[in-house]
């Protein structure tokens, strides 16, 4: 998507909008009746719900940032309580205002990093956390509604054989494997029910 139109959407919507807070939810989002109200009771300046990406293996929208161009997903997450990360899209996210007041504009630009993953560093390097409410789960549309649940299902065998060979995507860098060393040291996250 290098020269997407979203940047430029993204940074209109900053420039317009009144109040204190800034919702984006992205078109192909199914958002929770109660979403809305369990980020803004956190008082977080920058927070969002849980989401997935729409293709298999469904990885979630959670980010490890590594620096330069490198993000890596995030696979260990707490199930029920708020929890920082380094990056998240913004399919669903609230933000107060004092974030956009203290980054550098363009808030929103597409490099070789996605805006949404370049937006959390800035907002990093501004001094914010982003935050994640697991408790806040939302699907993604295409072809059809992604949940947890499918992440689990596409990702089950692997998880229950300790086969912890999953493949991580590096944002613009290919592909390469976990290293088996990470998952010993955090543990893997996921507990399949039978």
């Amino acid at each position: 998507m290098h020269g997407s139109h979203v940047p430029v959407l993204r940074n209109d919507l900053v420039e317009q909008f009144e109040g204190d807070w800034l919702l984006f939810v992205d078109s192909d989002m199914i958002v929770p009746e109660d979403g809305l109200e369990k980020l803004l009771s956190h008082n977080k300046p920058i927070v969002g719900g849980l989401c997935f990406r729409k293709v298999p293996p469904y990885n979630p929208t959670i980010y490890f940032d590594h620096g330069n161009e490198n993000f890596e997903w995030q696979y260990k997450w707490p199930e029920d309580g708020l929890f920082e990360c380094d990056a998240t899209g913004t399919a669903f996210l609230l933000v107060r205002r004092e974030v956009f007041d203290k980054i550098k504009k363009p808030i929103f630009e597409y490099t070789d990093i996605s805006e949404d993953l370049l937006f959390c560093r800035k907002a990093r390097e501004a001094g914010f956390k982003i935050w994640i409410d697991p408790t806040v789960e939302v699907g993604h549309i295409r072809p059809k509604a992604v949940y947890k649940k499918d992440f689990l299902d596409h990702n089950k065998d692997a998880i229950e054989n300790h086969e912890l060979n999953i493949m991580s995507r590096m944002i613009n860098k290919g592909i390469r494997p976990i290293q088996q060393e990470f998952f010993n040291e955090v543990g893997f996250p996921l507990n399949i029910k039978k």
